[in-house]
């Protein structure tokens, strides 16, 4: 009988513990570096989303600013000298009209009763800001009939001058920054005292001033509108975050977040009408009761804060530039 041949055993292939170990590393690291590319990829759309919603609302405050700026020193009846007459006239920002209705602040310097400070809600240090006044061109109404010797103003039905409201009232020959006291039906009137909310004299003549001046009847036809004043700077918002905000007589309005500065130059005229050869930072204006503005740029800085990125935040910067349209020539 054929005795048959027995085969060896087939050995069993498998994974001793120290290789099992070592795959198993492996894989963890991989399987982190996945998960960190994943968690910074998601940090950077979060932070790049944020960015463009910021951006979003910066280009509306763009819009804003760019508008005011280009009003700036409007008046109803084109560009000319303004009068002004108010007894508060420098003692608060929004009384001052400068030449141009513009002027900008550089860091550190106050602006009437805008705290600066590192709490919420004052002014960031270090930061510039720009205060722009002008008539409201758009609420401007006609004057039937002005009366001097009884301080008051017939205005056609309907106007919308307020008591106690900042006015200005133009012809084409001169203007008027003034207050008015009351405003019964169609007739508004004016008082001439030491009070600070009144007016330093009657006399509305072109340069006038409180010491002296000519008295002067607007004719029929001439243009009355209230003042708007501006002032847009870098506050500290209630979250801790610097925001874009903008400050009239009556409030201040945040308009966007995570805005740390505003930066602007300026395009001025020469004293015999043409333009400069360069722009200027606002420490290089000595005085903007008589210097003439052409056109300001201005940049704001973008600062996106992301508390859970590792890396620096994106910092974007956007500018513009705005022509004056109601200089004086």
């Amino acid at each position: 009988m054929k005795q048959l041949r027995r085969h060896p055993r087939a050995r069993q292939a498998g994974f001793n513990l120290i290789e099992l170990m070592v795959g198993m590393t492996l894989s963890l690291i991989v399987v982190g570096a996945a998960f960190g590319i994943y968690i910074s990829n998601q940090q950077l759309y979060r932070t790049n989303q944020h960015l463009v919603t910021i951006q979003d609302s910066v280009r509306i405050s763009f819009e804003m600013m760019a508008r005011e700026v280009r009003q700036a020193g409007g008046t109803p009846c084109g560009p000319q000298a303004v009068s002004n007459v108010l007894n508060e006239r420098n003692a608060r920002w929004f009384t001052t009209w400068r030449e141009g209705g513009l002027i900008a602040y550089p860091g550190g310097q106050a602006i009437g009763d805008i705290p600066i400070g590192n709490n919420a809600g004052e002014r960031r240090p270090d930061t510039e800001a720009l205060q722009v006044v002008s008539a409201n061109i758009a609420a401007s109404h006609t004057v039937l009939n002005h009366d001097p010797a009884a301080q008051t103003l017939t205005l056609q039905p309907g106007a919308t001058i307020r008591p106690n409201s900042l006015v200005l009232m133009c012809d084409g020959e001169s203007a008027v920054m003034f207050r008015v006291a009351a405003v019964v039906g169609d007739t508004a009137t004016y008082t001439v005292s030491t009070a600070p909310d009144s007016n330093c004299t009657g006399d509305f003549g072109p340069f006038v001033s409180c010491a002296s001046g000519d008295s002067k009847t607007f004719p029929a036809g001439s243009l009355i509108a209230p003042v708007t004043a501006s002032v847009w700077f870098i506050r500290n918002g209630t979250r801790g975050q610097p925001v874009l905000a903008r400050a009239t007589a009556d409030s201040v309005e945040e308009i966007a977040d995570n805005i740390d500065s505003i930066r602007t130059s300026f395009l001025t005229v020469n004293t015999n009408g043409s333009l400069a050869s360069d722009w200027v930072q606002p420490n290089a204006i000595a005085d903007w009761t008589t210097t003439r503005v052409a056109a300001a740029r201005v940049e704001l800085a973008i600062q996106v804060a992301d508390a859970n990125a590792s890396s620096p935040s994106p910092r974007r910067t956007l500018t513009f530039v705005a022509n004056l349209r109601n200089r004086s020539n």
